[in-house]
């Protein structure tokens, strides 16, 4: 793999992920991303080739800022589209600012496709406000994933009104996807609807084992107000809770 040891080395991930291939990444120590203002998910464009596996060594990446305004690429979080694995990573005090869909670990876990694997991650002190749909503290979409041992704390702020699908760690589900001991402790404010506390809308045939929401949720949605402490909207053709 290549081994990360400075906020530089996380910049260039980007750079180093193979177009069409599969990159490795390993951290070997905290990384601290305070006043970095230039990075770029590492698979934020389509056709989202550049699959990734991501060992974070237990180790934590702290002071994370992606604000999409500055950095200007979609999708602001650490991954853009995580299409591979990330596992055994800290995130402290991450902050992100987009208007579309957005979370810490990405905008989407998972695609068409291109499956992912993201298991053994906590994030804490950070926060995700999003002016678009699906955004989630840990990522937007999950498609075709298998989420384990995950967790956020932090806060989340949907600033969309109308058909927002954004939760406090995920905001909507699609296709197979499975969450298995995961947790958030959040304060979400919403302004539409298809709130909730873990997750914003259903689709597909998610499975949730063993997971917990801790949240104080608020939406101002006039009509439709879809919200739930867990999940806001089950659109989904089979959910199992």
């Amino acid at each position: 793999p290549y081994v990360l040891y400075t906020a530089r080395h996380l910049v260039r991930m980007r750079e180093l992920a193979t177009e069409n291939g599969e990159t490795w990444f390993k951290m070997a120590c905290d990384i601290d991303m305070a006043g970095v203002t230039d990075y770029i998910p590492v698979n934020y464009d389509e056709t989202f080739d550049r699959k990734i596996h991501f060992d974070g060594g237990n180790f934590t990446i702290s002071n994370f800022k992606y604000d999409k305004e500055v950095n200007g690429a979609n999708y602001g979080s650490l991954f853009g589209v995580l299409y591979g694995s990330c596992k055994n990573l800290k995130v402290d005090k991450a902050t992100i600012v987009s208007t579309n869909g957005c979370g810490v670990i990405g905008g989407y876990v998972g695609t068409g496709g291109k499956p992912a694997l993201l298991e053994n991650v906590v994030i804490t002190n950070s926060s995700v406000t999003n002016s678009g749909d699906r955004c989630g503290g840990v990522c937007g979409t999950a498609k075709e994933a298998t989420i384990r041992n995950v967790s956020f704390q932090g806060t989340v702020t949907s600033n969309m009104v109308g058909e927002a699908k954004s939760g406090g760690f995920v905001g909507q589900t699609e296709a197979n996807t499975s969450f298995e001991n995961c947790s958030v402790d959040v304060v979400f404010i919403g302004k539409g609807t298809d709130l909730g506390g873990f997750a914003g809308k259903l689709l597909g045939t998610p499975v949730f084992t063993g997971c917990k929401s801790k949240v104080v949720i608020t939406s101002s949605a006039a009509q439709k107000n879809r919200c739930g402490g867990f999940v806001g909207w089950n659109s989904s053709t089979k959910a199992t809770l």
